[in-house]
């Protein structure tokens, strides 16, 4: 083995260390460093292989503008230089990016899956990727049962000896996820008990017990909710996963939010409100996290309006109905009930400029529609206690 060669091996021998820590940055990183090195090299089938794992890994620590500078100069090379492996995980990489973190509107969406569709149907026909991706795309579109089968249908197809598929482990944790918005509890609780990975156990955990406080919002079980976001921030700690910060966020805030030994969610002090202090303006450029930012608003402001309106706590994530019936608690603070509707009224309008561009993008509704969901829990406080729209 030459010097360089050699070098650049140590380089990705330290990238997937990192990566079973979960820092991705650092995993980042070292790929960009090896494809420089493969490229001083004249290897530029190994520098395409490198910069397909950069990209993948800069997306994942939120490092959106070095992985799609990544993705573009690797998507600009000579495709008769690159293994068709590597053209067709550059193709997902671009498609995820669609997905995830800047949708360009259905039209180029499906250019994209068709790129990564023919690709992957020529290399590993069978294979659990493309119907996985495919869940995905009608996952964010909102059509949870029709994700549901494709995603069952990939774990099917998966196979934990194959390292260049996805994973069953996370194709379960995403399973588990859409069927508690399915309402498919026991059907959760057994995709939850398949998120196994041995070798990256620290990312299994974390996907565990994002499931469980999922499950536990669901049951507006608040014991659970402690337990499990206690856990859940646990596993957390260290991970560089940004694109998932959001969605913790989100998770911690409806957990703290229901608990009603935490006081007034008003209070600046209140632990949901620190929550909201881990995801600084400046990581707020992604239009899901902008979506999941502003829903996090209005749960904090429904939560302290319930409060004020002398309501028992509730959960905002799922609105599982029944909704609780305003009118039979007493106000607990009834001179704060009128500024807090318009508070919650405000952050429901705020939220629904990010849910109709998702919408728009994705050709639906849904997200626009929980807001009217939220918008509708408001309201019915407001009715009781009189106030005028």
């Amino acid at each position: 083995m030459t010097s360089a060669r050699a070098n650049i091996e140590a380089l990705v021998a330290q990238a997937r260390s990192a990566l079973r820590d979960e820092r991705r940055s650092d995993a980042a990183f070292l790929f960009e460093q090896a494809r420089r090195a493969a490229l001083d090299s004249n290897d530029h089938r190994r520098a395409f292989q490198l910069g397909v794992s950069a990209t993948k890994h800069w997306r994942m620590a939120a490092e959106w503008d070095r992985s799609l500078t990544m993705l573009l100069e690797i998507l600009a090379a000579d495709p008769a230089e690159t293994d068709p492996q590597d053209l067709f995980e550059a193709y997902k990489q671009q498609f995820i990016f669609y997905i995830e973190v800047s949708p360009p509107g259905m039209r180029q969406i499906r250019e994209s899956f068709a790129r990564f569709r023919d690709s992957y149907s020529a290399l590993r026909p069978g294979g659990p990727d493309f119907v996985y991706e495919e869940g995905k795309l009608l996952a964010a579109q909102g059509r949870f049962a029709d994700a549901y089968d494709r995603l069952q249908i990939a774990y099917s197809r998966a196979d934990k000896s194959d390292s260049l598929s996805i994973g069953p482990a996370w194709i379960a944790s995403d399973c588990a996820q859409i069927a508690v918005w399915l309402d498919l509890r026991d059907e959760a609780l057994l995709w939850i008990e398949r998120i196994d990975e041995p070798y990256w156990d620290a990312t299994a955990r974390r996907h565990r017990a994002g499931r469980r406080l999922a499950v536990a919002l669901r049951d507006r079980n608040i014991d659970d909710a402690r337990t499990f976001l206690a856990a859940f921030d646990k596993e957390s700690r260290g991970a560089q996963v940004r694109t998932d910060d959001s969605a913790v966020i989100r998770y911690a805030v409806a957990s703290l939010g229901m608990d009603p030994s935490l006081g007034d969610p008003a209070n600046p002090g209140h632990p949901a409100n620190h929550r909201l202090n881990d995801l600084p303006e400046r990581r707020r450029d992604r239009i899901e996290d902008r979506h999941r930012w502003a829903h996090t608003i209005v749960s904090i402001r429904l939560a302290a309006l319930r409060y004020a309106a002398g309501m028992p706590t509730d959960e905002d994530y799922f609105c599982r109905p029944p909704h609780i019936d305003p009118a039979a608690f007493p106000a607990r603070l009834p001179d704060e009930i009128r500024s807090r509707v318009q508070a919650a009224r405000k952050a429901c309008d705020d939220a629904l400029v990010p849910a109709a561009e998702l919408d728009t993008a994705f050709e639906c509704e849904f997200r626009q529609r929980r807001i009217a969901n939220l918008r509708a829990r408001v309201e019915d406080i407001a009715q009781v206690h009189r106030i005028a729209a």
